[in-house]
């Protein structure tokens, strides 16, 4: 089952990837709120927005949150704080 989410969202990222105006438009007509597919579209295009399943930058918060006392035990690796099925992507 859980390999079918990730895989799920492999496919939502690849299409976000490939066709933003359709994914805007998808994202539009199935939400709850109104909104407009344009505004969702400019979001999901905006220079920062990373869709992604593949963790990245846990590590850098998980140092962070060591090092001001949040956690007592820093992980190893990113991978300590996922599912199995992540492993063995090129996360952070």
């Amino acid at each position: 089952m859980t390999q079918a989410f990730i895989d799920a969202m492999d496919d939502a990222n690849a299409l976000i990837a490939r066709d933003k105006k359709l994914a805007a438009e998808i994202f539009a007509r199935g939400s709850k709120t109104k909104v407009e597919p344009a505004d969702v579209q400019e979001m999901i295009e905006d220079k920062d927005a990373r869709f992604s399943t593949t963790p990245n930058g846990v590590m850098q918060f998980a140092d962070f949150m060591h090092r001001a006392g949040t956690i007592k035990v820093k992980p190893d690796s990113w991978s300590d704080m996922f599912v199995p099925q992540l492993s063995g992507r090129q996360g952070s």
